[in-house]
């Protein structure tokens, strides 16, 4: 197989209030930016990683020097 030329990172969890007026807990707030945030965060460092190994080649708007 070729490189990887494209990476789409669709996956997340919703935060809900679970029923609580004050909102959802601490913990829970915490899970989904862990989830959401970080997670998307790693993904595109992993994919940017394998991305710059693609072989590149000249094109017609390169900077010239």
């Amino acid at each position: 197989m070729g490189g990887l030329d494209l990476c789409v990172n669709c996956a997340g969890v919703a935060a809900e209030a679970h029923g609580r007026q004050d909102g959802p807990s601490g913990d829970f707030f915490r899970k989904v930016i862990e989830i959401n945030l970080v997670g998307t965060l790693l993904v595109c460092k992993q994919a940017a990683a394998e991305m710059q190994k693609n072989r590149r080649t000249p094109t017609a708007n390169a900077a010239r020097s």
